[in-house]
């Protein structure tokens, strides 16, 4: 049984009705459904409430890191003690600062956050972000420098600013990349836009978030 208290934008939406398909097709029955606008409230517990009260195994949750661990915390308040499906947005180590502590999250699976993802281009951006800002950094601001150092590249490569020669150059523009300028290590950048890295997901098990490998 799953219950899902994503987020109401767009980006959520999508990300619900693809994962409701996929829970179903699964044999997987979904109890309750009740997406909260996580950009302007501060307060979960009457939608929080109405999902625990389904007693769900586990909730579909996701929006921005920070709401999303709010989510996660006053779940627990409210007495669930299943686990969590983290939409990509919502970053399982930013989230656990708001929710208490990582053990908050036992039993939650999503995106592997960039502070435990191990590479040695990871690693190194990491420790570079931490001398000049003092803090440690998160996935966007990985995949932000990445894609700054391959838009340059791509101008270079197409030897224009043209909008579209430009686009046509980005996926050789990040397999040409400085291995310190991809933290991410993105080997492809597909038709429509999407960074292609190596498929990897993380879960919260024992009060600590692992990286574990894909079983097809």
């Amino acid at each position: 049984m799953k219950a899902r208290g994503g987020a109401t934008h767009e980006y959520a939406k999508i990300w619900a009705k693809m994962i409701k398909n996929e829970w179903e097709s699964r044999g997987g029955e979904v109890v309750a459904e009740n997406a909260m606008d996580y950009n302007k409230s501060a307060d979960f517990y009457t939608g929080v409430s109405r999902l625990v009260a389904s007693q769900p195994d586990v909730m579909f949750v996701g929006g921005a890191s920070e709401p999303t661990g709010l989510v996660v915390q006053q779940a627990r308040q409210l007495g669930f003690q299943g686990g969590f499906i983290v939409m990509d947005q919502a970053k399982l180590d930013e989230m656990a600062d708001v929710a208490g502590g990582v053990d908050q999250l036992e039993g939650a699976i999503g995106v592997v956050p960039l502070s435990i993802y191990g590479t040695d281009a990871a690693n190194d951006f990491i420790k570079r972000y931490k001398a000049e800002y003092d803090k440690t950094p998160g996935s966007e601001a990985a995949y932000n420098y990445s894609a700054m150092y391959g838009l340059v590249k791509a101008m270079q490569l197409a030897g224009t600013t043209d909008a579209k020669a430009v686009r046509g150059k980005m996926s050789e523009a990040m397999q040409k990349l400085n291995e310190a300028h991809n933290p991410y290590q993105v080997s492809e950048v597909t038709d429509k836009g999407g960074f292609v890295t190596e498929t990897t997901l993380a879960v919260v098990e024992d009060g600590k978030i692992e990286q574990k490998p894909i079983e097809e």
